[in-house]
């Protein structure tokens, strides 16, 4: 429960930082609708609220970066503070959320293809590294997992409005500086 809040919390962060970028926009998926998981990530193909595309935005900063790269060019980078776990209130005398102690690391970012690289960063010094992989498996039948965005090749053009993005979640949060200290 305290990772879906916290995955919340940073869906509206991230929500609040959607501005246009360039002709190919990079979606953030807000909620996960589909999980695939390997040893270092979950993929998620999400319905994107309002269809914003998503850049960084230079006015929030933290000691935390993430940046996607792939042919060796930047085409993602946010810093970020701090996660924090809240507990989120509803009561007849009101509600509200309150911190509770820091969090692990979940993140949605842009997927383009399974050549991208997601780095993260702590203080400037690399501290995880993520790969992709393409869920495409080019056999002219839509299967599960894939869209048309994610499998042009196998899928018809429908259901537009869902997107393929990333959601990396930090299993071993004692190996990323910084969230128990």
């Amino acid at each position: 429960m305290k990772n879906l809040g916290m995955v919340f919390v940073l869906a509206i962060f991230l929500m609040v930082l959607a501005a246009p970028i360039h002709a190919n926009n990079l979606y953030l998926s807000i909620r996960m609708d589909k999980n695939w998981m390997n040893e270092s990530y979950i993929l998620s193909a999400a319905t994107v609220m309002g269809g914003a595309p998503v850049a960084a935005d230079p006015q929030v900063s933290g000691d935390y970066r993430l940046d996607v790269v792939e042919n060796q060019q930047v085409i993602f980078s946010q810093s970020f503070p701090r996660p924090e776990e809240m507990v989120f209130t509803d009561t007849l005398d009101g509600g509200g959320a309150t911190v509770q102690n820091a969090s692990s690391i979940s993140l949605y970012v842009p997927y383009v293809s399974e050549k991208q690289v997601a780095s993260l960063y702590f203080k400037g010094a690399r501290v995880a590294t993520y790969t992709f992989t393409n869920l495409c498996n080019r056999n002219s039948r839509c299967e599960g997992e894939e869209d048309y965005l994610s499998c042009p090749s196998d899928c018809a053009k429908k259901n537009i409005d869902a997107y393929s993005a990333m959601y990396i979640a930090t299993t071993n949060e004692s190996s990323i500086p910084g969230i128990n200290d």
